[in-house]
């Protein structure tokens, strides 16, 4: 995609990938893109014997990716179409990880509902969603974010509840 590059991430044990990441703005890319070749989470191991795995806001997909390179099945939920076209090309450069990841484009609620995100100019794939009537703003009501800051990230997505999920 647009404004794109690959980044080679390299955890413990395991084969190293390609991964599709931001160029600019977004510092899980920018940590990718430095020759440290993973974020947060080195070995991956300490999540366990592969299973299945819900990644719920798959963000450009480094954890849904991670967990798929150590044989987990993983269904990614991640409505921004901005991170979906990162996670959409890494699926294409990896074949073998692709036949592990289920990805959805939908949001997870607690409520049926359409909504919109929000993201700061300098993390512009970490969202904030945003729905009709939403009274969540920040951390606590004494401490609001302050949304003047924020900007529109896409179009309305859709948000599901998890059993309703196929």
């Amino acid at each position: 995609p647009e404004g794109a590059a690959w980044a080679e991430v390299r955890l413990a044990r395991l084969p190293a990938f390609h991964m599709a990441v931001r160029t600019e703005n977004d510092p899980l890319s920018s940590e990718l893109l430095k020759d440290k070749g993973y974020w947060e989470i080195e070995d991956v191991s300490v999540w366990g014997e592969p299973g299945e795995a819900l990644d719920i806001g798959g963000n450009i997909g480094y954890y849904t990716f991670a967990l798929a390179q150590a044989g987990w099945n993983v269904t990614t939920f991640e409505p921004m179409d901005r991170n979906t076209a990162l996670i959409e090309a890494t699926l294409c450069e990896n074949p073998s990880l692709a036949s592990r990841v289920k990805l959805l484009k939908i949001g997870l609620g607690t409520q049926n509902q359409v909504c919109s995100m929000i993201t700061l100019p300098n993390n512009v794939g970490n969202g904030c969603v945003r729905c009709s009537g939403d009274v969540n703003k920040g951390a606590d009501l004494a401490n609001p974010w302050d949304e003047s800051l924020y900007v529109t990230a896409g179009a309305h997505f859709r948000i599901r509840r998890l059993e309703e999920v196929p």
